[in-house]
Order: structure tokens, then C-alpha cells, then sequence
């Protein structure tokens, strides 16, 4: 073929409308068509004989990136089989000129070209650019979404209405309370059905009758009048719009008892009154039950009121506290408390009052209560406020943990000993470890001349695999020495720890960070351990923003008056803050180690030293724009 034809093939292949990418058999890149430039944000000279993947790389931001593991192993089928491959619906964002991500989805055919003994010889990559059509497939479905639920809102609205409506005409005879509604004088105007169940009567039969000759017991006779007679003149009543209990009388002359709440409204000129009575002889019936419950409770149960004095208490805290329940009903309940912690318990119950809900008390904190021979024991507190007609009541269910106590102590003696096995382990781990980099090296150096290019690779993959295990040895021993290591504190220069750290940490990555390090508070600490947290927060901070055009990593600090708080800072990869409980844990990792190495152990070796000095670890960031590491030490 004459290189006129040659040409004009070029120039066919090049302006065809379809997105079109020759690769070769190592998958470089040997011809692209114009319209696969435009849709890529690439040139021709830009991408002409490079690698692939080197030009289309996964979205780094985008933890869930597939792309370029799919399309590679599709173009590897390709090859392998002589035989198209179309692939499905596939994510793979494209690199804008600044350097970003944009999302993109495509529809991929790969498919070989075959010399003429039959070899694949190139493979013609060809693309469909459906990330318009998606949005517009997502936009339409969330339309539909949208238009869907304004319909059932719609239809929702109108059924409410309707049955507000209904309710509105059916409420005073479905009211689940004897609804009685009397004037100024006493005189039953109205009457539901709920109160012709109660009291036996029609409505029929009472209306227009006084409710003291039928209803309320005669004793009653004088309060009434006058309580009315009084809101009548001042607008003020001791009674409105309060639950009372009283007694009252059905149509066969039983008296029983009800919660009655009265309620006044103006109607026209004149006053109506309304009344909402309740049979509550179960309910009376169910005091006595709750007393039952509360004998029989498996915790101490102890019952306050607003103004902390105990008013109930059962067995169980008998047994617990040594006193006997006319000695401690009516007291205050910090007489079960320590001395050192009366006034805050005190405080803290006040506090309870302006925001009661069922909660644990003092979470995080350790709690003790005090017997009556004086001993003090550890005890697990549960709070649950008690709405009553007597107003607002806790109920407090207290555990003793003392065996609980022991357990945890001996757990944690337990952990010790595992710690111990873990530092055994790994230290016998090394020698083997530093034997295979050893002889890999006689390897490398004698019997170089006798090994091909492949022997080669093999060996340098066994000494990076073998320096690496050391590597994670050498962290676990740290992470095992940090829980085995007595503090040995005194008052540190932090600037002066930080200083040499800095300059280590750059003349070992190799990497020109800006690093801009503010004066730092002192603090009392173990400076051999709080040098390892320091050495991990900068390396990462200085690994992770390598990949910036200018990284800078910023060391500042704060003092308050329980704690000191530092913090590094960087510009570089971010992390999702969805993923940041991981953090902190061994082995995690939120980056791929083909993007940036380490073992996943050094933030768990922050986490325990800062932990072991009674202090705090956290980090924020945003996903591409850095992130921000904090520790705190207490004062």
C-alpha cells in the first residue's frame, strides 16, 4: 500500500465519528480517532505510544473506581482469544486539564485485529459516551420519583383533610374520656357517649340537670360553686386545666373513682366548661401492681421526686444499701452517694430535671454509691423519668458491678499477657525474615550473570515482600511495646521534640513538602512514645500530599483548660469522612497500596499511646483536599 493510501486511511480512521482507540498488544496506544480526543479532554501527541493506563487512570477520589481493572481484564480476554469482547455499562471518569475528575459512563467493544497468520496483532477499542443519556435516564427517574410522591402527597393531604373532617364531626362521641360540658351555673349542656357508658345516663335523661344532683358527690357541692364563682370574677382558678382525682357517682348510685381535668372556654358572651373524666379504678388497681413489680425487679430501684427525696424504694436496694425503708424514704438521695461526689450528684440531678429521658447515668464515667456501714462499691446506673399526676418522678435502677469489675480487671490482665505473645511471635519472625533478604541478595550478587530478566523480577519481588513483612514486624513490636511501656513522664518541649522529627521525615521521603510548624504548647508526657505519634501524623501527612504540585503540612496546637490539642494538617488525598471509625484501627486502610504504601499499623500505634496518656485521637478532612489529624494530651 502506497504511503498516499496509507494516508488517506489515517485521515478516514482519524475523523470517523466513532470513538475509536487502536491499542497495541502491550497496550499502548497506537491510533485514536478525533472524536475519542475531544471525548477524553486528550491530544494526539499527548497519547500516541504510551501506555494505556498511564493516560486513563481510575479516579483516585473514588474509592469504588473500576475501571481500569475491567477494561484491562476485557482487553486481555481480547488478546488471549483473538475474539471481540463487549463489555457492560461501564464508570470510568475521565482527567480534566487541571487535573481533576469528571464522572463519565461508557458502552466499551474491544475487538482484535488479526494478522495473517491468525495473531491479534492490535485491538480497536470502541467507545459509547452514555454519561449524558444516564443523567438524563437518572434526572427522568427521579422526575417520575418526584411526580409519584407530589401524587401520593397530594392524595395524602386529601385523605388527612377528609379525615380531619371526620374527626372533627365524630371527636366528641369517639373521645376515649366522658366528655361533660356545664355552664356558669352548673347546668349539663352536653354529653358524649363515653359519659352515658361511665355514668349510665342518657344524654337525654342529663341534659339540662345541675352535675352536683347526679354526678359528683355533694361534698363536693360547695367547692364547685365557689371555684366557679371565683374564675367567674378573676379569670384565675387553682384547678383548670390540672388533673384531679375525685370521687364520683353512676346512675345506680356507685361511687368510684376518676381523673377529672376541667378546661374553660368562652363561648359567645359567656363561659362553657368542659370536662374530662377517666375511670381510673384499674388504674388504682395498677399502683398496687407497680409496687408488685417493683419488689420483684432484678436491680435496686429507687424512686425520686423533683425535688430529689426518695418516695419509693423495693427490696432490692434495701438489700443493697443496708438501710431499712423507713430510714431512707423521705431522705434525700445523695445520702446513698460518696461524700466527694454529693454536690455534683447534686448538680447533675438538677440538670436531669430540665431535660428528663430514659438514659445511663454519667456514661463514659465511673459511679459508686455508699453502703450504710460506709463502703463504697461500683454501681451502673439507669434513669427513667415517670410522669404523674404528682408531677415528674425518676425512677433509678441501680446494678451493683463489682464482680463486673473484677472481670474486666482480669481481662485486661489477660490482654497483657496477649500483648506479651505478640511481641514473642513477631520478634522470632525477624531472623527467617532477614535470612531470605540475605540470601536474595548472594542471589543478586553471584549469580547474576546466570539468571534472565524474569529470575530477576522474581528475586526483587522477594526482597521487597520479605523487607516489607519487616516492616510490619517492626510496627506490631511497636504497637505491642506501646501497650507493655510504663509511662515515664515529665514535662516536654514539644517544639523541640518536633524539630528534628521534620527534618527526618523530609530527608527520608525525598519529598520537597512545605511544612509550616507553629509554636507548640508543652505538655507532661511520655517524649519516647508521643515521638512516635509525631513521626507517624507528619509522615503520613507529608506521604499522602506528595501527590500535590505543592505539598504543605501544617503543625499547630491549643491549650484549654482540661487538655492540649495538636493537630497536623495536609492538602493532599482526603479520605471520606464515612469511613473515618476505621481509621484508628490495625491493618486499615482507606487508599490502595499501589497509591501509597504502608502497613496499616502506625494510626493504631497513635490511637494506643495517645490512649495510654488518658488523651483523645480524631481526624477530619474532605475527600481530595486534605485531611487533619488531632491528639490531645490532658493538662
Amino acid at each position: 500500500m502506497g504511503i498516499g493510501n496509507k494516508l488517506f486511511y489515517q485521515r478516514l480512521f482519524e475523523t470517523a465519528p466513532g470513538l475509536y482507540l487502536v491499542l497495541d498488544t502491550a497496550l499502548n496506544i497506537a491510533a485514536v480517532s478525533n472524536a475519542y480526543l475531544h471525548a477524553t479532554n486528550t491530544n494526539r501527541e499527548q497519547i500516541n505510544g504510551k501506555y494505556l493506563f498511564d493516560i486513563f487512570p481510575d479516579n483516585p477520589d473514588d474509592p469504588a473506581a473500576d475501571g481500569v481493572s475491567n477494561l484491562l481484564a476485557s482487553l486481555r480476554y481480547v488478546i488471549r482469544h483473538g475474539k471481540p469482547h463487549k463489555m457492560e455499562l461501564q464508570k470510568y471518569d475521565v482527567r480534566r486539564e487541571d487535573g481533576t475528575f469528571e464522572e463519565r459512563w461508557w458502552r466499551p467493544l474491544n475487538t482484535p485485529v488479526l494478522n495473517d497468520d491468525g495473531v491479534v496483532e492490535y485491538v480497536i477499542h470502541q467507545v459509547e459516551d452514555v454519561t449524558e443519556m444516564k443523567r438524563l435516564r437518572a434526572e427522568e427517574i427521579v422526575q417520575r420519583r418526584n411526580l409519584h410522591e407530589s401524587n401520593r402527597l397530594l392524595q395524602e393531604e386529601m385523605k388527612e383533610r377528609k379525615r380531619t373532617e371526620d374527626q372533627i364531626l365524630t371527636i366528641f362521641e369517639a373521645a376515649p374520656d366522658a366528655i361533660i360540658v356545664i355552664d356558669k351555673n352548673g347546668a349539663i349542656v352536653n354529653w358524649n357517649i363515653m359519659a352515658t357508658q361511665l355514668f349510665g345516663w342518657s344524654a337525654e335523661e342529663i341534659t339540662g340537670q345541675r352535675i352536683i344532683d347526679h354526678i359528683i358527690p355533694a361534698k363536693y357541692e360547695t367547692v364547685l360553686e365557689q371555684g366557679l364563682q371565683h374564675f367567674l370574677r378573676t379569670g384565675k382558678s387553682h384547678v383548670l386545666n390540672k388533673t384531679i382525682e375525685i370521687k364520683a357517682i353512676k346512675k345506680n348510685k356507685t361511687e368510684f373513682d376518676v381523673a377529672i381535668r376541667i378546661a374553660a372556654v368562652r363561648s359567645k358572651d359567656d363561659y362553657l366548661f368542659v370536662g374530662f373524666l377517666r375511670d381510673i379504678t384499674e388504674q388504682k388497681k395498677s399502683e398496687i401492681k407497680f409496687k408488685g413489680l417493683l419488689e420483684s425487679a432484678p436491680d435496686a430501684m429507687i424512686i425520686t421526686d423533683d425535688k430529689g427525696d426518695i418516695v419509693l424504694v423495693n427490696q432490692q436496694a434495701v438489700s443493697m444499701f443496708g438501710y431499712e425503708k423507713n430510714e431512707i424514704n423521705g431522705k434525700r438521695v445523695e445520702m446513698l452517694v460518696p461524700d466527694e461526689l454529693k454536690q455534683l450528684h447534686a448538680e447533675n440531678r438538677e440538670g436531669y430535671y430540665h431535660d428528663p429521658k430514659v438514659r445511663e447515668m454519667g456514661a463514659g464515667l465511673e459511679l459508686y454509691a455508699v453502703h450504710k456501714n460506709g463502703a463504697k462499691f461500683p454501681v451502673e446506673i439507669s434513669l427513667s423519668p415517670l410522669h404523674t399526676a404528682d408531677g415528674l418522678l425518676v425512677a433509678a435502677a441501680v446494678r451493683d458491678i463489682t464482680e463486673r469489675k473484677r472481670s474486666e480487671e482480669a481481662l485486661l490482665e489477660l490482654n497483657k499477657e496477649l500483648e506479651s505473645f505478640t511481641y514473642s511471635v513477631s520478634h522470632d519472625l525477624r531472623s527467617p525474615l532477614r535470612i531470605i533478604d540475605g540470601y536474595a541478595d548472594i542471589l543478586v550478587t553471584d549469580y547474576s550473570s546466570v539468571m534472565n530478566e524474569e529470575g530477576h523480577q522474581f528475586l526483587e519481588v522477594i526482597k521487597q515482600n520479605a523487607q516489607k513483612m519487616g516492616q510490619l514486624i517492626d510496627d506490631l513490636l511497636n504497637l505491642s511495646r506501646a501497650g507493655r511501656k510504663e509511662l515515664s513522664v515529665f514535662t516536654v518541649n514539644m517544639n523541640q521534640l518536633v524539630k528534628p522529627i521534620i527534618d527526618e521525615q523530609l530527608m527520608v521521603s525525598g519529598i520537597e513538602a512545605k511544612i509550616i510548624s507553629e509554636k507548640l504548647e508543652p505538655a507532661v508526657c511520655d517524649s519516647n512514645l508521643i515521638k512516635q505519634v509525631w513521626q507517624n501524623l507528619i509522615n503520613n501527612a507529608i506521604k499522602y500530599s506528595s501527590k500535590t504540585k505543592e505539598p504543605i503540612v501544617h503543625i499547630e496546637s491549643e491549650r484549654n483548660n482540661h487538655e492540649v490539642i495538636y493537630s497536623v494538617s495536609d492538602n493532599g488525598a482526603g479520605f471520606d469522612m464515612k469511613y473515618a471509625d476505621k481509621l484508628f484501627g490495625v491493618f486499615q486502610r482507606l487508599h490502595k497500596a499501589t497509591e501509597f504504601s504502608g502497613t496499616g499499623v502506625g494510626l493504631a500505634l497513635v490511637k494506643r499511646i495517645v490512649n495510654k496518656h488518658g488523651g483523645r485521637v480524631w481526624a477530619e478532612s474532605i475527600t481530595g483536599k486534605g485531611a487533619r489529624f488531632f491528639f490531645s494530651l490532658p493538662v
